[in-house]
């Protein structure tokens, strides 16, 4: 059995290992905001074989590391250190009223065990076409995120004639990355617009 070592990411907290040759991850699930106390993110972490039978249902979450601050929530009862930019979007995932389960590389991933972090990213590609839906965070809207949005799905769906006639695309970018401290979003945009 091939597995991952493994090692505390926060006082009072270990990963257990992932077993590598049943392309194990971990999924987290996020509680309802109704059983959280004191406005805690609460958490738990458990391990699925990626292509078992029945497969695993469970949302993919992709954002951005803006920087090296740190959050934290709470995993199993342990306090997991987290990137800030994490904690913010599983804030805004919870659910009000239901458990949600998530894959988010912060946490499912042991970020402190190179050899788990290997085979998970290899995995990267069958964990988002495995999950029934992934979803994006681009950061809190600045006020410019509507127009952002139409220009990622003028670019999405091909439409370039639309993309160029709208100021949308070229010039949103242009404006956003002029910016002193662009906007989160701006960066999973201007990626697919230059692949473009």
């Amino acid at each position: 059995m091939a597995e991952a070592s493994h090692k505390a990411r926060s006082p009072g907290f270990n990963y257990l290992p992932l077993d590598a040759s049943k392309k194990e991850i971990r999924l987290l699930t996020i509680r309802a905001a109704s059983k959280s106390l004191n406005g805690q993110l609460h958490c738990s972490i458990k391990h699925v074989a990626l292509f078992s039978n029945p497969q695993p249902k469970y949302e993919t979450i992709s954002y951005r590391w803006v920087d090296k601050t740190k959050g934290q929530i709470v995993v199993d009862g342990h306090g997991i250190e987290v990137p800030a930019s994490a904690e913010e979007v599983l804030r805004r995932m919870r659910q009000r009223l239901h458990d949600r389960v998530v894959w988010i590389d912060a946490v499912c991933i042991n970020q402190s065990d190179e050899v788990e972090k290997g085979f998970q990213v290899a995995l990267m590609g069958d964990i988002y076409s495995t999950t029934w839906q992934n979803l994006i965070w681009l950061g809190e809207d600045d006020g410019s995120a509507r127009d952002a949005i139409k220009a990622l799905d003028d670019l999405l769906n091909n439409d370039d004639r639309k993309a160029r006639a709208s100021k949308s695309t070229s010039h949103i970018l242009g404006d956003a990355t002029a910016k002193k401290e662009p906007p989160d979003w701006i960066w999973p945009v201007f990626a697919i617009y230059r692949l473009k």
